[in-house]
């Protein structure tokens, strides 16, 4: 099976009919089950993309919009998901294991059955997410916002919970 690398360099704002190009290739490499890990997809806006199970590890997404996008099952990682737009995203049973969220907007996301262990997560809003049966051990979750958020079954051991909002 072949592995592609998925680099863009314009980091400007994509215009309708690239969005739709890019989102749909992307799609079609992640379907025929071709590993994206290592992805350079940074500052994009795949608001809404479908990429259930996908191998993203070790990629990077930093200040892209991923909002409503499906990721359940899929592989993150130690990826630098760092501002990145997640709100309402699906990420149920995903893996985003020592993954680098600092500053992400995860509002409203389903991270159920989730394995955040170690990731950094630092500022992120997570108001209204479902964390319930998430694996959070380990995860540096100082000054996020879990206002109204899902935590039943939540494992936090020996997670750092430092200035975290919960009312």
């Amino acid at each position: 099976m072949p592995h592609y690398r998925v680099n863009f360099i314009d980091g400007d704002t994509l215009i309708e009919g690239y969005y739709q190009a890019l989102t749909s290739a992307v799609e079609s490499v992640a379907e025929e089950g071709t590993p994206l890990s290592g992805a350079d997809l940074s500052s994009r806006d795949l608001q809404g993309i479908s990429l259930p199970g996908v191998s993203l590890m070790e990629s990077n997404l930093h200040g892209s919009n991923l909002a409503g996008a499906d990721l359940s099952g899929a592989n993150l990682e130690g990826s630098n998901l760092i501002k990145t737009g997640l709100g309402w995203s699906n990420l149920a049973g995903a893996n985003l294991k020592e993954c680098n969220l600092k500053g992400a907007d995860m509002r409203g996301a389903d991270l159920s059955g989730a394995d955040l262990s170690g990731a950094i997560l630092i500022g992120v809003d997570l108001r209204w997410a479902n964390l319930s049966k998430a694996d959070l051990r380990q995860a540096n979750l100082r000054n996020a916002d879990l206002r109204q958020a899902e935590l039943a079954e939540t494992d936090l051991r020996e997670t750092n919970m430092q200035g975290v909002e919960l009312s």
